[in-house]
This record gives structure tokens, C-alpha cells and sequence, in this order.
């Protein structure tokens, strides 16, 4: 490609992101920190919209007790794309869901969810910004007592060139992966507690992946995308392809080793990664050339709700209740069946056990998350629930 269309290309790569994601180089960038926006809770009822301002009266007790008994699955980027169609299908299924959606615009995302089901809340969470994060988890636990499902499906592909988030990461490896796996490690505690008190189904973390992590394997070890080999002098290959690749390598490694870390402790939390095949969504509205155009002309995009099935079905399906999870469902294009997805394995980099420990260990290191003091609440309710029925049963026997 000439120099000059890579120059047309990476200069007007700025204005379409800020106009379609909600963020732009200003809040963006290793130089200046921009301030975090406040945090806009809604609650559709009745079409009306209850901000933070108001008092939490505003819900009635029967709002409390729904949320309650509804399983309750909630969605990052829920507003568009995969997103958008798992929530509009999982909140169709029956009155037993309570979908939440969270993105960065609360204004867009109540506009998209207008004519889906009542059962569906939308909060403000970006992705880009880790307080963002933090805030909109304590929000969630304050307003929900219950989390059956976090699927975290938000994600950003293949930025033309290497942009900072207000944290010092590099941009889509922390709006793909290091923000879900904060995200996770701070609602953990409200799944152990769904866990325990509605033992009837197993509550499930959902991470979309991507068959892009074959090629994830590459430099793998500089997760904020630091030149090549850690050499910032050698740019940005690839035109952030490589790094997109080494995200969801990312997603497919916490997947496994949340899944092994939650069989440790005794938890039943499963967990499952999802690659949605090549899917006709706005995911490539980055792209600094548009080459999901000559997919489509050639007939080998599969379409939203085709692509949404394997998230949905790893997400809801009581089919998998007996399952051991860390497995990585796979769309079937490859195999001659589009639309269709399965469990397959994933590649061999992400099968092994010392590359799951070493993204973890840095996860947490960029992120500054413990789950070990997560996983060990888990296991102190875990014991203190075992003494309650041994005094229980002591006190039964001695009557």
C-alpha cells in the first residue's frame, strides 16, 4: 500500500473512532489523563429513566425481588454487535433472565435496547479507563444481588496504530482484556455468592474470544504492545493485527486458568471462551482498509445472530450443566459448516499450563487485582458454611 494512503488512512483512523466509540486521542493518550465521566445508572421502567441522583426508592420492592429470582446475565458492549444480539435473544427467552448491558454511552445503549424486552438494564461502563471499571462494579453489586452469567464480550480490533489508554496501556489490550479480567476479579464475589445461594444452576463466566488467537502466540509476552520484542523503536506491526491476536490469546489463557484456579478452591463457576467466526458487525469499523467488504461481496461473512449463537448457547444452555468447562467453543466455517459452532481445541500455545500462569501473574501486575484474596473469601464462606450445618446437625441430633 503507498505511503500516502497509510498516511490518509492512520489520519482519519482518529476522527472515525472518537465518533463511533465514544472516545477520541484527547482521553486516550500516555500525556494527558482525562477525568473520569460520572457514572449514569438507568433503570428501564416504565420508560423512564432513574439516575444516580435519585434515591433508591424509586425502586419498588417487587424491582428488588424480581432481580432476585431472575437469573441475571450481564453483557459488556451490549449496545451493538454480538453483544447486542445476545442480549436482545437471552432477554427474549423467557421471564427467567434479567439482562444488563454495560457500555460506554448509557444514551446509545438505551436506544438500541428501545424495542427488546423489558428485562433489560443498561449501565455505563468504559472499558478504556480501569476507574471506569471499578465504579461501575460497585454499582452493579450495590443495585444486584445476584450474577448468574458475566459475559465479557466488548472488544476493539486491529487499531491502525498503537494508542495509549489514560492507564498506560496499550488501547485494545485493555479494552479486550485487561478491563474483563478487573472486571471479573471484582464481581467474583458476587458469583460465589450466587453460587451459594441459588445452587440450582452453575453460574458461568464468558470470555469472546477469537480464532485470531492462533496468531497470539507471536511476542506474546509484550501484552502492552511495546514495539516489537519490547523495542518500542521497531513500531507498531502489522497494523495493530498482532496485537489484536495476542488480546484474544489473552482471553483464551484467562479462560483456562480462571477455570483451574475456580476448580481449586471447590467453586462450580464455569468458565468458557468463544470464537464467533467472522461475523458481519461493526468490529471492523477501525480498520484502516475495509477488506470485510470483499468478504461480504464473496459470501464469507456469517451474519450477527449466526455468530451470537456459541456465546448464547456456553451462556444459558442447560445442556452444559454437568460440564467441567475451560473450553473453548469455536464457529465451524473452517469445517464447511457456517453459523454452526462446537467445541473444538484451541491451539497449543494456549494449552499449555506455564503460558495460562504467566499472562495471569501479569494480568494482575498491570491491573493491580488480587484474586487471591477472592478465592480465598470463597473458601472461607465455604468453611464457615460447613460449620453452621455441622452445629445444625449437632444441635438436630442432640434434641
Amino acid at each position: 500500500m503507498p505511503s500516502s494512503s497509510i498516511a490518509r488512512a492512520s489520519s482519519s483512523f482518529r476522527e472515525r473512532i472518537s465518533s463511533s466509540s465514544g472516545w477520541s486521542s484527547r482521553s486516550a493518550s500516555s500525556d494527558k489523563k482525562q477525568p473520569i465521566r460520572r457514572l449514569r445508572r438507568v433503570v428501564r421502567t416504565n420508560g423512564l429513566e432513574d439516575d444516580d441522583d435519585a434515591t433508591t426508592s424509586a425502586r419498588t420492592t417487587k424491582d428488588v425481588e424480581d432481580d432476585f429470582n431472575k437469573r441475571v446475565v450481564l453483557i459488556t458492549g451490549g449496545n451493538t454487535g454480538l453483544g447486542f444480539i445476545s442480549a436482545k435473544e437471552i432477554a427474549a427467552m423467557s421471564d427467567e433472565f434479567k439482562v444488563v448491558i454495560a457500555c460506554r454511552s448509557v444514551e446509545r445503549g438505551v436506544k438500541a435496547m428501545a424495542n427488546v424486552p423489558e428485562f433489560v438494564d443498561v449501565m455505563e461502563c468504559d472499558l478504556s479507563s480501569f476507574a471506569s471499571v471499578r465504579r461501575f462494579a460497585e454499582a452493579f453489586k450495590k443495585k444486584y444481588a445476584r450474577l448468574d452469567v458475566l459475559m465479557n464480550n466488548a472488544g476493539i480490533m486491529a487499531l491502525p496504530e498503537r494508542i495509549v489508554s489514560e492507564d498506560g496501556n496499550e488501547l485494545q489490550m485493555q479494552t479486550n482484556h485487561f478491563s474483563h479480567f478487573m472486571l471479573t476479579a471484582k464481581l467474583l464475589p458476587l458469583m460465589f455468592d450466587t453460587e451459594r445461594r441459588h445452587p440450582e444452576r452453575k453460574p458461568r463466566v464468558v470470555n469472546v474470544a477469537s480464532i485470531a488467537h492462533e496468531w497470539g502466540f507471536i511476542d506474546n509476552g509484550n501484552m502492552n504492545s511495546e514495539g516489537v520484542l519490547g523495542i518500542p523503536a521497531l513500531g507498531y506491526p502489522g497494523w495493530g493485527w498482532i496485537t489484536y491476536g495476542r488480546t484474544k490469546m489473552a482471553n483464551v489463557l484467562f479462560t483456562y486458568e480462571l477455570q483451574r484456579k475456580l476448580k481449586k478452591v471447590g467453586s462450580k463457576i464455569q468458565a468458557y471462551c468463544v470464537h464467533p467466526g467472522v461475523v458481519d458487525t461493526e468490529l471492523q469499523r477501525n480498520l484502516p482498509i475495509d477488506w470485510y467488504v470483499n468478504l461480504r461481496e464473496a459470501g464469507r461473512l456469517i451474519n450477527p445472530p449466526e455468530g451470537a449463537k456459541g456465546q448464547i448457547y456456553v451462556a444459558t444452555s442447560k445442556e452444559l450443566e454437568n460440564d467441567d468447562g475451560g473450553k473453548y467453543s469455536s464457529e465451524l466455517s473452517n469445517e464447511g459448516k457456517p453459523g454452526e459452532h462446537a467445541f473444538r481445541p484451541s491451539n497449543a500455545f494456549s494449552l499449555d499450563t506455564e503460558n495460562w500462569a504467566r499472562v495471569w501473574k501479569e494480568s494482575e501486575r498491570i491491573t493491580g487485582v488480587d484474586f487471591d484474596s477472592v478465592f480465598s473469601e470463597f473458601v472461607a464462606g465455604v468453611v464457615e458454611k460447613e460449620k453452621e450445618e455441622e452445629e445444625v446437625f449437632s444441635a438436630a441430633r442432640g434434641a
